[in-house]
């Protein structure tokens, strides 16, 4: 809940240490009389993802079946929700709060059933043990520091937060702001897989091209 404090300094990666930095700076600010309202979004998903995100570069590893089965779980919410409630929280926020911005806590085996469902990507079956990714985690990163100077498929702190539950609660942003999410995170990540399909973040042969979009598609008009 927005009680609780960053406490990942073992295991988050610099992502998530920059944005406790951040929202540190903010309130140093506001402890000099800046009217401070802070916005904490979940696990974003959705359309226009350029970097992508975290979530988004999950979808595109998923869709090129570069993910084994991994524990852990998160809360998503579609983007276009996020922006909203950002409004919401500028109109109705109080100075000196913090609200969270999320919708449904998945596992990751749910957060790959979706996938599969809008997709029709088989979800991974085969599960690494937590050793062996942990391990395989830090080769990656030396690989890509020594040799190829791209980023790895993944890092040992990515092994460490994916084992983790990120749940959290919105019940304050939805008494205080209204805040409500319109749009399930499934309709999000059909959103996202069809902008990435459409901007060319996806390289497949044509057959599976159009079977991920045809399932993207009818995800979105039936969610």
């Amino acid at each position: 809940t927005e009680d609780d404090y960053y406490s990942l300094w073992d295991k988050g990666t610099d992502y998530e240490h920059s944005k406790f930095a951040g929202e540190f700076e903010a309130w140093r600010f506001a402890a000099r009389g800046l009217p401070v309202v802070a916005v904490l979004p979940a696990a974003p998903v959705g359309w226009m993802d350029r970097s992508p995100n975290p979530v988004g570069r999950i979808i595109l590893d998923f869709l090129a079946r570069k993910l084994p089965a991994v524990d852990g779980g998160v809360n998503l919410i579609d983007v276009d929700d996020v922006a909203a409630g950002h409004l919401l929280a500028a109109k109705h926020g109080k100075p000196g709060e913090r609200y969270i911005l999320g919708h449904m806590n998945l596992t990751m085996a749910q957060v790959f059933g979706a996938l599969e469902q809008v997709s029709g990507v088989p979800a991974p079956r085969l599960k690494a043990p937590y050793w062996l990714a942990l391990g395989l985690g830090h080769a990656l990163e030396f690989v890509a520091d020594r040799v190829t100077n791209k980023h790895p498929l993944f890092t040992a702190p990515m092994v460490k937060m994916a084992a983790l539950n990120y749940y959290v609660d919105s019940g304050k942003a939805e008494r205080e702001l209204g805040f409500k999410p319109s749009s399930t995170p499934i309709v999000g990540a059909a959103r996202a897989i069809r902008w990435f399909l459409d901007n060319g973040y996806v390289s497949l042969g044509d057959t599976a091209l159009q079977s991920i979009r045809s399932h993207a598609d009818a995800a979105s008009v039936g969610a």
